[in-house]
Parts: structure tokens; sequence; C-alpha cells
């Protein structure tokens, strides 16, 4: 499955842990492109990170929690686990 494939595959993903264990082949098959000259733009613009980043968007429901998630982490910031 090439980069193409994968990245429209990623738009009916409904498991977000499934989804981000193809993070590393994302990122790997985009740095290819752009090592081999078939991508020129930049990486973040790069049309199979888009549709990857708009489902983890998706899935995470962030356009609902950002504030909330935000305020959470800015708490536990620096904080070790006991």
């Amino acid at each position: 499955m090439n980069i193409y494939d994968l990245a429209l595959w990623s738009q009916g993903a409904c498991n977000l842990r499934g989804l981000l264990n193809d993070v590393p082949r994302f990122r790997q098959a985009v740095l290819d492109e752009i090592s081999s000259g078939e991508w020129t733009g930049r990486f973040e613009e790069h049309p199979a990170l888009v549709l990857l980043a708009e489902q983890i968007y998706y899935l995470t429901g962030s356009g609902r929690r950002y504030d909330q998630a935000y305020a959470y982490c800015k708490a536990k910031a620096g904080k070790t686990a006991a």
C-alpha cells in the first residue's frame, strides 16, 4: 500500500490507536518523496499528511475539547508521575 492509498484508507479509520501506529510510515514515505524530489512542497503540506492529521483531529474531537485538553496538559506539565 503506498502513502496515497494509506492516506485514503485513513479517512475511514475509527480507531485512533490503530491510526497512530501508521504515523511512522507516513513520515518516512513523505521524507522519501522529498528526498527523491517527487514532492517539492513543505513537509507539513503533503496531501497524505493533511488527510492523516484531519482524521486524527476528527477522532479526538479536538474541536470540541481543545481548551479543556490544553488546560489539563498545562496543569500536568512538569509534574512527574508518582
